[in-house]
């Protein structure tokens, strides 16, 4: 008999439900009969198989149509047919990359994305937010549209429910919400730079994260959460009236934290570059299913086939650069240059997971054009605004012990941490900008909110030791330059300190900033800048409410960066640069 929904004969299974065309087999009723059917299947299937990949090893820029792949592995244990999906449509070799970067700020908390045409003095940033609201919203998935100030930004989230179905960012979390109101508590992959990062590149994810047997390395869940923000970027580029660029063919750029140990970073390079390169398979076969969900095992045949393209797609990579060298970097070219003296930038990138500093030097040679960029040794500490997520968290959970007398292994205050952890980091913003306190809602273990003040979380435990350990880190940061540079090689007048990142929002952050750079001289502390927007920049309407949350984004679109190194003293002639490829003289 003919299937309603594919043009193909059903295999006669007891059908619960479709969902992106494909049929779910629950249960099989005579198992064997199945089995030689799908025995006879498979041994014309390999021959049929094995003369299209010959015949697209001789034409390797052919795209042919799918060729439809039944399988039929059998799991003993659970004596469930594994359905095999088709082979994927072969993705073939970009060329001429030269249109435009598109640079990836992978966000411990939140994530941003900009592209910069080679036509373009500056990046544009690229509505993630909005656009994925607006993908739910027209198709019916979501009843609202989120317009709120924060549309250059999106969730570093994913998700899987108990239909094995994998979501990404605003949807993802939805989609927990929702769970977690049918009092299903399995957790999401939030915090995902961090997530990934800690325990080390290879550590695995347990299995709490997942419905079933069916599993996910720390690697496929970012090239799944990387190709859902390149098909948002995809639909914004479409959208560009005036510019006419190619997904398919602009560079790939990202930014990472400041990371001492060189192996470590090397480790963590490979494993972005491996997940760029299937994010980039990923967005192409699944393009509006990245942002409405995926069934994993669908998403588990993808990723195998996209795991042969990595060596492939090495093209498609441009540049990596630090979080605070691309954070300041923008604000290069407006910074005030006299002909013969250097300007220096300090840079306090504050994100969720932590804090990094860098210094870059910028000088005009006298009669020549073009600046002179170098960058100063890096450093960074382990603590960033998530210590104000916890803070709250811990206020919260102590109130509640206090008021309620509950304890943490109750089902009600599991439930109530759960939906916390999906909104402390609104929570804590609106606790940051109250003046008397603001309510939280604490159902289901209260149903009176509980009220926080400003003062009760800053001054909880977490966040003085993160601001212990920012002022500490960044005091020694200046004395190390300051090894280098001497004090009378500064001028306020040349020199600025920024201050970007999710931090830059937090007025103790800003006045910590503003402390250590006493330091450098009792005029220093009025040089800390957490509201700079680069006059290039400052046409973009609302830009300057959320310009330090996205710098790093906009920064790492730039095609080259300065090496990373110790400068000397910096004289009158500071000697040859190169700029660009070329060298040229100093002064």
């Amino acid at each position: 008999m003919k299937c309603p929904f594919v043009e193909r004969d059903c295999l006669k299974r007891d059908c619960l439900g479709w969902s992106n065309g494909m049929c779910f087999v629950e249960s099989v009723s005579s198992k064997l009969e199945i089995l030689c059917n799908l025995l006879s299947k498979i041994c014309a299937d390999v021959t049929s198989e094995k003369d299209f990949r010959r015949n697209l090893a001789d034409q390797p820029n052919a795209q042919p149509a799918p060729v439809e792949k039944i399988a039929g592995d059998v799991d003993q244990a659970s004596e469930t047919v594994h359905v095999k999906y088709s082979v994927w449509e072969p993705i073939s070799t970009p060329k001429g990359m030269k249109e435009a970067t598109l640079a990836i700020d992978f966000g411990t908390a939140l994530s941003k994305v900009a592209v910069r045409p080679r036509s373009q003095d500056i990046a544009i940033p690229i509505p993630l937010g909005e656009i994925a609201s607006k993908i739910l919203y027209d198709s019916g998935i979501e009843s609202f549209r989120d317009d709120s100030d924060n549309k250059y930004v999106e969730d570093s989230l994913v998700y899987i429910d108990d239909d094995a179905n994998v979501f990404c960012g605003t949807l993802a979390r939805t989609t927990h919400l929702r769970a977690l109101e049918s009092e299903i508590t399995r957790p999401a992959i939030q915090n995902l730079k961090q997530f990934l990062i800690a325990g080390g590149v290879d550590f695995s994810l347990g299995n709490s994260y997942f419905p079933s047997f069916e599993t996910l390395n720390k690697q496929d869940v970012l090239a799944t959460y990387l190709a859902y923000l390149f098909y948002l970027s995809r639909i914004f580029l479409g959208n560009l009236e005036k510019l006419d660029v190619d997904l398919a063919s602009t560079l790939r750029n990202f930014s990472f934290p400041v990371w001492e140990d060189q192996d470590y970073k090397n480790a963590v390079k490979k494993m972005m570059k491996g997940a760029i390169a299937k994010a980039y398979c990923l967005e192409m076969w699944f393009k509006e299913e990245l942002v409405k969900g995926i069934p994993l095992p669908r998403l588990k045949e993808a990723l195998k086939e996209a795991g042969q393209y990595e060596e492939r797609l090495e093209v498609i990579f441009g540049s990596e650069v630090t979080e605070p060298v691309a954070a300041g970097y923008s604000g290069v070219y407006d910074v005030r240059i006299e002909p013969g003296l250097p300007a220096q930038i300090f840079i306090v990138d504050v994100g969720a997971g932590s804090t990094d500093f860098a210094l870059l030097t910028v000088a005009q040679p006298r009669n020549q054009k073009g600046l002179v960029i170098n960058t100063h040794k890096q450093a960074g500490v382990d603590k960033g605004v998530l210590m104000w997520d916890n803070g709250l968290r811990a206020l919260l959970r102590n109130r509640l012990i206090e008021t309620a007398g509950v304890t943490s292994g109750q089902p009600a205050f599991k439930l109530l941490n759960a939906k916390l952890n999906l909104s402390l980091r609104t929570l804590k913003e609106r606790v940051i900008a109250s003046e008397d306190g603001y309510p939280i809602d604490v159902n289901p273990v209260l149903t009176t909110p509980i009220r926080i003040t400003r003062e009760e979380l800053e001054s909880s435990k977490p966040v003085q030791d993160a601001l212990s350990t920012i002022r500490d880190g960044f005091k020694k940061y200046i004395t190390e330059v300051l090894r280098t540079l001497p004090k009378d090689k500064f001028d306020p007048a040349l020199t600025k300190l920024l201050v970007t990142g999710g931090g830059s929002f937090i007025p103790s952050v800003v006045e910590c900033i503003r402390e250590c750079a006493n330091i450098l001289g009792p005029s220093y502390p009025r040089k800390v800048d957490n509201q700079h927007v680069p006059p290039a920049y400052a046409k973009i309407p609302g830009i300057a409410d959320i310009y330090p949350l996205i710098a790093v984004s906009l920064g790492s679109t730039e095609k080259k960066y300065p090496k990373e190194r110790m400068i000397e003293p910096i004289a009158p002639d500071p000697g040859p640069y190169e700029i660009g490829g070329y060298f040229t003289k100093g002064v």
